[in-house]
């Protein structure tokens, strides 16, 4: 009886498989595993990106020409936060 109910366990979860897609059901666990052993590394990500957009934020705001100082300290601020953010 166990055995028959293995069978059909593995049999539903085959079909399961097929019917969702394999390529989406092996992106779904690979994020997932990225989640879970990486955690430390994509909260590291997340503040980055959220840092570089704040930065094109303000540097959109700032006039190149009024406030040159300002705008190029902004720019190489953002410059090495992208390059931070590629190396991870």
């Amino acid at each position: 009886m166990q055995l028959a109910f293995g069978v059909l366990l593995v049999v539903l979860l085959t079909e399961l498989i097929n019917l969702i897609g394999k390529t989406h059901f092996t992106a779904l666990a690979y994020d997932i595993f990225l989640k879970v052993v990486h955690k430390d590394r994509m909260t590291k990500q997340r503040a980055l990106k959220k840092e570089v957009l704040t930065l094109k934020n303000e540097l959109a705001r700032t006039s190149s020409q009024d406030e040159f100082a300002k705008w190029a300290k902004l720019r190489r601020k953002m410059d090495s936060k992208i390059a931070d953010l590629e190396k991870m």
